[in-house]
C-alpha cells in the first residue's frame, strides 16, 4: 500500500496521473440527524459512480469513517477492481491503515482489522489524505444522507445499514443478587415477580 500525500492538496483530486487505475473518494458524517457515508468511484475513462449509506446505528465519527473504508472495500471487491487509489480527508483512518498512527482504543482496533484483510486482497491499492475543500463530492453526498430524514423523499440512492460491520463487544453479563437463604418468597407487588 502507498500513500500520495507528498502531492499536497490538489485543485482538481480527479486529475489523471494513471490511466488504468480507478478513483475512489469516501467521507462519513455523524451529526444530530444522522450518521452517513459517501462514496464516489471514478473509471479510468471519468464515468463516476455515487453511493450513499445512512447508518442506523450508534456511531462515533472515526466508526463512521471506517465504515466508508470497509463499504468502500467491498465495492472494489464487488466490482472486481484490481487498480485502485482510495482518497478520504480522514487523516486518522488513513494513517491507521498505513500504520503511520497506532490505534489505542479497542472499539477502533477492530475497525482497523477488517480493512487490513481486505486491502491485502487487491493488488494495486494507494491510500491518499486530502483536506476536506478537496472532497467535497463525497463529502456532500455524506452530508445529505446524514442530514434526510423523510425516507419518501430519498431521490439519491441510499442504502441503510441497520448493524456496523463488526460485531460489537459482548454484552455485560447480569449479576443475579438471590434472597436471603430460604427467602423464595416474593411479594406480588415487588417489581421483581415473574410476569407469567
Amino acid at each position: 500500500m502507498e500513500v500520495d500525500e507528498h502531492q499536497g492538496n490538489p485543485q482538481n483530486i480527479l486529475r489523471e496521473r494513471n490511466s488504468k487505475r480507478w478513483e475512489i473518494l469516501f467521507d462519513g458524517s455523524v451529526n444530530g440527524d444522522g450518521n452517513g457515508i459517501g462514496i464516489v468511484i471514478i473509471s479510468p475513462l471519468g464515468a463516476r459512480m455515487e453511493y450513499s449509506f445512512r447508518l442506523e446505528f450508534a456511531s462515533t465519527n472515526n466508526k463512521t469513517e471506517y465504515e466508508g473504508v470497509i463499504h468502500v472495500l467491498r465495492l472494489v471487491f464487488e466490482m472486481d477492481l484490481d487498480n485502485v487509489r482510495i482518497t478520504s480527508d480522514s487523516q486518522l483512518v488513513i494513517r491507521h491503515i498505513l500504520g503511520i498512527y497506532s490505534v489505542n482504543k479497542p472499539s477502533l482496533q477492530k475497525y482497523k482489522l477488517l480493512p487490513e484483510e481486505l486491502s491485502a486482497k487487491i493488488k494495486n491499492i494507494e491510500w491518499r489524505h486530502i483536506s476536506r475543500k478537496d472532497n467535497r463530492f463525497a463529502d456532500a453526498l455524506e452530508f445529505l444522507t446524514s442530514m434526510l430524514k423523510d425516507p419518501t423523499a430519498r431521490h439519491l440512492n441510499i442504502t441503510t445499514l441497520c448493524f456496523p460491520s463488526i460485531k460489537k463487544e459482548e454484552e455485560a453479563a447480569v449479576m443475579m443478587i438471590e434472597g436471603e437463604e430460604g427467602d423464595n418468597n416474593v411479594d406480588e407487588e415487588d417489581w421483581r415477580s415473574q410476569l407469567h
